[in-house]
């Protein structure tokens, strides 16, 4: 994955340079569609239908009688397709250049309609009404309509339009790329008003497609046809006062009505629509932030200097500064703040000569910023960072040089080479807690900062003088390293699944603020974080921040460790909440790194990376039992801390289960909570060695019973195999469900009932009646298989 940079700009400016992007397209000039040389006779053409409801539901034994394949697509028949209707076809209408292919990513009510307004006026266009807004240059693709069932058909699944299973990412991917090759396709319908799919209706080329709606960016091949993709981002404080203003005026909601209806959707939108940030080339985070990536496709502004505007009753700044967004370095331009109405032209002229980078004429773009804002005057957001950020990227898909563009990623830094006389080392085995003092970023720190080869050395991590990050090692080894990355928030049960890791590998480890064996070491990567707890309060950002983790320092270190070097790896201190001075770090057969699968570098240095993916709900319910009885909390205190976190761990911690090999993830039993089902997604091709089941399993004997099953899915936009486990096993007769069990699993390497004895050995252990104990312990032998796989030199590696 590249790593990018990224800038934060207000909204207008947003649509200002959407409309610079497309400027140097010479085909987007007013042309005649001619028509193709191939004859379409034998193709039939639609324009839709009268919404009836189809009465299928996906899967189910009658849509699939009715599910027929066309051209090696299939087509639902959740479609209301008719019987002579193709997925694509040759189109009548031709262009001279590809089109132009645009995705807008956001939740429902983030502003997309207003945002869409400003691209067409930025761009001098319009379209007309109809479920799909089409014009002589510009047709919206809404991807509700990818839908695989209706309103009644996802109330029989009890899954939600955002759930991956209710869309049909292969057509949706195979229609894009069809539309971006200059074909014709029959796009599916979703009514909103109805709740009905509709029949299909026909969408011709056109020079630029916005394709909008939860999931544009999701799907791996829907997401390689972009020439630009924009995420909304609207953190869940903002977005609740907008749901409530919203919601209470048109729907008659309470308050806390309102919040339900957040909740309810949470899980799947942290799943499946908020980790398509890490992949947009440009967010348009809120208050109000546009995140440019370098190297990407949007041509990045910047400003000249900080500025303020006075007049509003709360007034405006615009300022820059660089941030790491979620493993891609970026520079940010945010607006906080409201400009004054009454000056607006004024004001927004002002902003304008501000920024660096508007490609184009002076006084074209500045008309076209003006005229978009005053034209646009009372549409939701024109007097913040909202209004201006969108013209901005408006403009800015007029300019970018789509055609052409290199969809190579960049590569990590080559690894440093440090060839240190080991004689002149000075070696530390760390040092008493006591307080730094220090802040980052502050004038304090950064005098008492320095650099060692390459690396930055922050004062905030006390490093003693002559400490340096990475050096030889004293220790060899005859192989290099296996590197196994875990990640999850706090509490979710890492320390169990530790235990059942070193029993697979039959070794131990000493306690220590680093747990180190002679197999072993645990590299935990809040040592990582720059400040300590008394910084992160002064910044005001949590630990889980991207800002507050030194993600340079603990890529280039997990990479030394790869290659059998030592290291002097920083130390956070969780008893008092200090940086104590680093210790050394010497290779080991295998590590096993916490959280590093956010930062690319780190990733790359990874043989197997797990995702431990709690939902809400499941999460709730933990943190309430533990809080409730060990803090004196209440459920509220609980609910409020949970709240709290979430904006951080949404936008740094949960999208790194896009990028793991393999995810346990934990969600309500069917038949609801205490119960637990818990599913072992693998990821196809990936590192994970995959275990399949013979059949479906059931046993009997506790109170809930357990079930363990099998099928396929889409994961994040990857193929994967699900083994699943609903319910509990009865732990008086655990010896013979769990053979039971391990006698069904194929590709489980190891002795005969191995996995009975390491379920046994840990039976007390948190989780062991449910599926978190067997697919940990499953787990933990898979780790030994790599182990036992991977052979070879250091040097070779």
């Amino acid at each position: 994955m590249a790593r990018s940079r990224a800038s934060l700009l207000p909204a207008a400016a947003a649509a200002a340079a959407l409309l610079g992007l497309l400027g140097q397209l010479t085909f987007l000039a007013p042309s005649t569609p001619s028509v193709g040389r191939r004859s379409h006779s034998s193709v039939v053409r639609y324009s839709g239908g009268d919404s009836v409801p189809t009465g299928l539901v996906y899967p189910s034994p009658e849509e699939k009688v009715k599910t027929r394949e066309a051209d090696g697509i299939t087509l639902f028949s959740t479609h209301a397709w008719k019987d002579d209707m193709t997925a694509i076809l040759p189109a009548t209408t031709k262009l001279d250049h590809a089109p132009v292919m645009i995705g807008v990513a956001a939740d429902s009510g983030c502003g997309k309609s207003t945002f869409l307004r400003r691209v067409l006026g930025a761009l001098g266009t319009d379209v007309k009404p109809g479920h799909t807004a089409i014009g002589d240059m510009l047709t919206v693709i809404c991807l509700d309509d990818y839908h695989i069932n209706d309103r009644a058909g996802r109330k029989a699944t009890g899954q939600s339009a955002l759930d991956a299973r209710e869309n049909d990412f292969a057509l949706m991917g195979a229609q894009i790329e069809a539309l971006k090759q200059g074909k014709a396709v029959y796009k599916p319908i979703y009514n909103h008003d109805t709740g009905f799919k509709d029949p299909p209706e026909l969408i011709e080329p056109n020079k630029v497609f916005v394709v909008e709606g939860l999931h544009p960016i999701y799907d791996t091949k829907a997401r390689s046809q972009l020439d630009m993709s924009l995420y909304i981002d609207i953190v869940n404080e903002v977005k609740f006062a907008w749901k409530v203003k919203r919601d209470v005026a048109e729907r008659g909601w309470t308050e806390e009505q309102v919040q339900a209806d957040i909740q309810k959707r949470l899980p799947d939108f942290a799943a499946y629509v908020d980790p398509q940030k890490a992949d947009a080339d440009v967010i348009l985070r809120y208050l109000v932030k546009l995140i440019q990536k370098i190297g990407g496709p949007f041509p990045m502004i910047t400003l000249k200097k900080e500025l303020t505007l006075t007049g509003s009753k709360s007034g405006a700044t615009l300022k820059q500064y660089d941030m790491d967004w979620m493993g891609s370095p970026a520079t940010v331009v945010e607006m906080d703040g409201e400009i004054d109405m009454d000056n607006m032209e004024k004001q927004v002229e002002e902003i304008e000569a501000n920024i660096v980078g508007l490609a184009g004429s002076p006084n074209e773009l500045r008309d076209a910023i003006r005229d978009a804002m005053v034209k646009l005057k009372t549409s939701p957001g024109s007097q913040n960072g909202t209004g201006l950020l969108q013209a901005v990227i408006a403009m800015k898909i007029r300019e970018d040089k789509l055609t052409g563009r290199s969809c190579c990623r960049l590569t990590p830094d080559s690894a440093l080479d440090h060839s240190f006389d080991l004689l002149t080392e000075v070696r530390y085995s760390g040092g008493d807690s006591v307080p730094t003092g220090l802040v980052y970023p502050s004038p304090e720190e950064k005098v008492k900062t320095r650099e060692a080869d390459g690396i930055t050395l922050f004062s905030t991590h006390a490093w003693k003088d002559d400490m340096k990050a990475i050096l030889p090692a004293t220790k060899k080894l005859d192989h290099a390293p296996v590197m196994i990355g875990v990640a999850a928030d706090s509490g979710c049960g890492k320390s169990t699944f530790l235990r059942r890791v070193l029993g697979a590998l039959g070794t131990d480890v000493k306690p220590g603020h680093t747990a180190i064996g002679d197999m072993l070491t645990v590299i935990c990567l809040d040592d990582y974080h720059i400040n300590d707890r008394a910084g992160r309060k002064a910044t005001g950002q949590s630990a889980l921040d991207a800002r507050e983790n030194d993600f340079a320092l603990m890529g280039a270190q997990i990479e030394a460790l790869k290659q059998g070097k030592a290291v002097y790896k920083p130390i956070y201190n969780h008893d008092t909440g200090f940086k104590d001075p680093p210790e050394l770090i010497e290779p080991n057969k295998v590590f096993v790194s916490l959280h590093p699968i956010y930062d690319t570098k780190a990733r790359s240095q990874l043989d197997m990376s797990l995702y431990i993916d709690i939902v809400n709900e499941v999460k709730f319910a933990w943190k309430v039992k533990r809080d409730v009885a060990e803090r004196g909390w209440t459920e509220e205190q609980v609910q409020a801390d949970i709240q709290k976190r979430l904006p951080d761990f949404a936008a740094y911690v949960d999208p790194q289960k896009a990028d793991a090999d393999v995810i346990l993830r934990y969600e309500p039993s069917d038949q609801g909570l205490p119960y637990l089902k818990v599913k072992l997604i693998q990821k196809k091709g990936g590192a994970f060695p995959m275990i399949t089941l013979k059949k479906e399993l059931t046993l009997t004997g506790s109170k809930s019973g357990a079930t363990l099953k099998q099928y396929d899915m889409d994961w994040m936009g990857s193929p994967a195999t699900v083994v699943e486990m609903d319910g509990e096993i009865d732990m008086d007769n655990m010896d013979k469900q769990v053979e039971e069990i391990e006698a069904n699993i194929v590709g489980l390497a190891g002795s005969p009932n191995e996995l009975r004895d390491a379920m046994v050995k840990l039976k007390t252990s948190p989780g062991s009646q449910n599926g978190t104990g067997l697919l940990q312990a499953v787990i933990a032998m898979k780790i030994r298989e790599v182990y036992d796989k991977f052979d070879w030199p250091v040097s070779g590696r």
